[in-house]
Order: C-alpha cells, then sequence, then structure tokens
C-alpha cells in the first residue's frame, strides 16, 4: 500500500483526469508476479488500479522488455516504451516513479562517476514530463526505492562511514537540482514535477544510528520525504499495542522531519513528509494507521 500526503493539481475544463482530488490512501504496482491478460503487467495492473477511481499510481520507471533495443536513457523510456508511455496516458492524477539512470556506469547508486548521468537524465525526464503533459494536472514525483537499504547496502547492521553518508547527500543534492532546472528552464502550467528522498530505517535514527533520517536529510532539502514506514509497523501490524506504538512513532518522525524541512521555491503542500509506502489490513483494528 502507498500512504501519500499530494499536492492536488488544478484541473482545468476538458482534462482527461479522472481525479485531482487529495484522498491520501494509494497503491503501486511494482514487483508483479502474475496476471489475468495478455497486456503488459504495467498496463494491467494500472488499469486495475485506476478501475476503482483511484488517482495516483506508483511504479519503477524501467524499460518493460518490449522494444529491441531496449530504451537507453529514462526520456527514452517514458516516450518510446508502449507500456510506460499508455499508463503515463492514462488519467490519473499523480505519479511517483523509482528512477535510476539508464546510461550510468556500475559502482554503487552513489559513486562519483555516475552522478553526471544522474544529473542528465533526471533532467532531461523532467522536462520531457514538463513538455509532453502541459496543461494536464497530473503531478509527477521522482524519487528512489528505500534510502537507508541504499545507503547500508541491505545490511540492517551496517555502520555507514562518512565517505559514504557524503556520497548520498551528493547524490540527493544532484537529483534535487536536476529537477529544480527542469522546472526553471521549461515553460510549463497546470503540470507539476517533484522529487523526493524515501527513508525507510527510522527507528534505527531515532536511536542514534547513521541512517538517512538523520545524516542525509539535514543536509538536502528535497521538495518531499516518504517514509517507508514498515519499521514502524515492528512486524505485528495486528496487535493494538504495536498499532499504538507505530501511531506515536509516524507523529514523531513527521513531526521531527516537519522541522528539518526548509521551505521551498516551488509550491508544494503540507506537510512535506508522508507515509510512502506501508501494509496492513485495516480491519484487523478498525483504526487508520496513519492519524497525523
Amino acid at each position: 500500500m502507498t500512504a501519500l500526503v499530494l499536492c492536488a493539481g488544478n484541473a482545468t475544463a476538458g482534462d482527461s483526469l479522472r481525479d485531482t482530488y487529495n484522498y491520501v490512501i494509494g497503491t503501486q504496482t511494482i514487483g508483479a508476479s502474475y496476471q489475468f491478460t495478455k497486456e503488459p503487467k504495467l498496463v494491467e495492473t494500472a488499469r486495475a488500479i485506476l478501475a476503482p477511481g483511484s488517482g495516483t499510481l506508483k511504479f519503477s520507471l524501467t524499460p518493460q522488455g518490449l522494444l529491441k533495443p531496449e530504451p537507453r536513457t529514462l526520456t527514452e523510456t517514458a516516450e518510446r516504451d508502449p507500456a510506460v508511455k499508455a499508463v503515463l496516458d492514462m488519467p490519473f492524477a499523480n505519479y511517483l516513479m523509482w528512477v535510476s539512470p539508464l546510461s550510468a556506469p556500475g559502482g554503487g547508486p552513489f559513486a562519483a562517476a555516475r552522478l553526471s548521468a544522474e544529473r542528465q537524465e533526471v533532467y532531461d525526464l523532467a522536462k520531457y514530463l514538463l513538455r509532453v503533459y502541459n496543461g494536464t494536472g497530473k503531478s509527477f514525483y521522482l524519487g528512489n526505492w528505500e534510502g537507508d537499504w541504499l545507503l547500508t547496502h541491505t545490511d540492517p547492521n551496517s555502520a555507514p562511514t562518512t565517505e559514504e553518508v557524503q556520497s548520498m547527500i551528493h547524490w540527493a543534492n544532484t537529483r534535487q537540482q536536476a529537477v529544480d532546472d527542469a522546472r526553471r528552464d521549461t515553460p510549463h502550467a497546470n503540470v507539476h514535477i517533484y522529487y523526493y528522498v524515501e527513508v525507510n530505517r527510522v527507528r534505527d535514527a531515532m536511536n542514534g544510528k547513521v541512517r538517512v533520517a538523520n545524516k542525509v536529510l539535514p543536509r538536502t532539502n528535497p521538495d518531499f520525504v516518504s517514509y517507508s514506514s514498515y519499521d514502524a509497523q515492528n512486524g505485528d501490524f495486528h496487535t493494538s499495542e504495536v498499532l499504538r506504538k507505530s501511531q506515536g512513532l509516524c507523529r514523531r518522525f513527521y513531526r521531527h522531519e516537519q522541522t528539518r524541512a526548509e521551505p521551498r521555491g516551488v509550491r508544494t503542500c503540507r506537510p512535506r513528509v508522508a507515509a510512502g509506502r506501508t501494509h496492513g489490513d485495516p480491519r484487523a483494528h478498525g483504526t487508520p494507521f496513519v492519524d497525523e
């Protein structure tokens, strides 16, 4: 599940958007493992999300294996991949996309050798989306998969070095600057594009470990921060005690991060921190997981 606080667009007469009202709750289609039709999985799952009336879609912007040769950049993927293009043209109001440059060399996500491609591909993609979807009321959020796993190499016991932290800070600031520059350089109206950083080991940060929330975010200023909040659920979402602790942790995190988020020169909504990923069955306890 994707729980979000998004800025509602200003749809104009004639827009094809299903709805721009901020419903807060959405879902994602990443890593779908089965399907029921012959359509590409991304298209089939997007249609299923759209059918009940959702205005928000979260997916990974990667080639879908439908073209030979495959797209070589993020912009080529958005423009040429038929499944991705079909989804972007659907009447969703909000798109959250994991983006990683396709033209960058190896060496890890924060390697200095990748930053030039990182900046160029994010910049080009942002310009493309602003130009092609100008006037549609759509909002695009470009971001990353769980940032603490990127920083710690998916090792919960990792203690990232000062150099690793600095590399991630530079990476996040480079991506944000690319989006800022695209907004500045591209004439547009009634279409929005933002950058977000996703964190996922917030409990670790609160306990003093080196993590994104306490070591990276204070030296960046992204448009938004996404909290992949599985760690707040403590592995047992169906007990009232864990629910109470989870709600308290979320409130503490939101308040803590809101004090860090400096005002930006682009229109964003408040709060700028949201639960980007969560899970569980609300019917098990009858109370919303995030109440703030």
